[in-house]
């Protein structure tokens, strides 16, 4: 009963957004567009770089469907609730959100919901189709959206600080192109390196997400990054609320 009650009372959120993304269609093309440049040249780099030279199994075939999947992990896993509460204490919207009965992460949860529905809902299509182990596949993909929106509300923080967050964009995608797999498969790195760097929460939404979809990985293994991936998810999102807590507190406090 608890949980359809709050269900009911976030459910708008998520509806009204998903209305805002059908109303401004430009955004989802532009979008789109973005990310098949971006496959294009990625694609054409390394096809180039592999031919006759396949490197650690990836030949120019392989290396398509990689990044394939990398442009879909993109368009679904997006930076964009990194800058809401940057907007809202600019724009004094913040207070007025904090009147109302409310929880900001939820309410932002379930607006990024809506805004990523179409994403979603083609991200799980293309699953079911293409994928013999859909369910656990889904399984992960919804527990890394929630970790990746949790880790960007946790980075949102910073707007208590800075002046401007538009510096975030280049720095938070440049991480992402590096750590994440976006650039380059990071299996290619040297062994003890890719160790490491596998772990990190971009490669989960990047190049673990593609290698899900590009192979059959064991069961075992899918539990495994889905379990790091709801940890870290988890993680982000305690620090997120005690971090909210206490500056929204200081920032009360200063009558801004």
């Amino acid at each position: 009963m608890r949980i359809s009650k709050s269900i009911r009372a976030y459910l708008p959120f998520l509806l009204i957004s998903a209305k805002q993304q059908m109303v401004y269609r430009g955004r989802i093309l532009i979008k789109l567009v973005n990310h098949l440049l971006m496959l294009i040249a990625m694609s054409y780099l390394w096809t180039t770089a592999l031919e006759g030279n396949a490197q650690r199994g990836y030949t120019p075939s392989t290396i398509i469907i990689y990044f394939l999947f990398i442009m879909l992990g993109g368009v679904l896993f997006t930076y964009e609730p990194c800058f809401v509460l940057g907007a809202a204490i600019q724009n004094s919207t913040l207070m007025q959100d904090l009147i109302k009965p409310i929880d900001y992460f939820t309410k932002g949860l379930y607006t990024q919901i809506g805004r990523q529905l179409p994403w979603i809902t083609l991200s799980g299509v293309l699953v079911l189709i293409l994928s013999p182990q859909a369910p656990l596949i889904l399984l992960y993909m919804f527990i890394s959206f929630y970790m990746y929106f949790a880790l960007m509300m946790l980075a949102s923080l910073l707007a208590f600080y800075l002046e401007e967050m538009w510096p975030l964009h280049p720095i938070i995608a440049g991480i992402s192109m590096l750590c994440g797999g976006v650039m380059f498969p990071l299996d290619l790195l040297p062994p003890s390196v890719f160790k490491i760097v596998q772990y990190n929460p971009f490669a989960l939404i990047g190049y673990r997400f593609s290698y899900m979809l590009s192979y059959t990985p064991a069961t075992s293994d899918m539990l495994y990054w889905s379990a790091i991936s709801l940890a870290y998810g988890l993680i982000a999102m305690v620090l997120f609320r005690l971090g909210f807590r206490a500056l929204y507190h200081r920032y009360e406090g200063v009558g801004a």
